[in-house]
């Protein structure tokens, strides 16, 4: 592919990407590393002679994105993988830390004490 964005923030998305691009090819960087670094093999990128870039992708979207969700325009349910009552929060905190799944929400009402669902909502 022409362009190849790596919004994951791990080294094997970097990988991935630059496996993608086509010779002469662009790779966009926009993930943000859990350790502030990003390691890839070089000799593929150099001799594909792909064109590294950095992005800041955070610029001006968080209101265009409110403003998606406050629509119903954007289906934000199919992107929580995970859901905890308040009373294991510990437990979300750590499966978003170990990076399960795409994105863990606590949702404080909607469970019942023992952590069962308190129905569809």
């Amino acid at each position: 592919m022409d362009v190849a964005f790596e919004m994951a923030g791990t080294d094997g998305g970097v990988q991935l990407a630059i496996a993608a691009a086509r010779p002469g090819g662009r790779v966009v960087l926009g993930g943000i590393p859990g350790d502030d670094q990003t390691r890839f093999q070089a000799s593929v990128a150099r001799r594909k002679g792909l064109t590294i870039a950095m992005v800041r992708r955070m610029n001006e979207t968080y209101p265009r994105a409110i403003g998606l969700a406050a629509a119903g325009q954007a289906d934000l349910h199919s992107l929580v993988s995970h859901r905890f009552p308040l009373a294991k929060a510990e437990d979300a905190f750590s499966a978003a830390a170990r990076r399960i799944g795409l994105k863990v929400v606590i949702e404080p009402g909607r469970f019942k004490a023992r952590g069962e669902p308190a129905g569809k909502g």
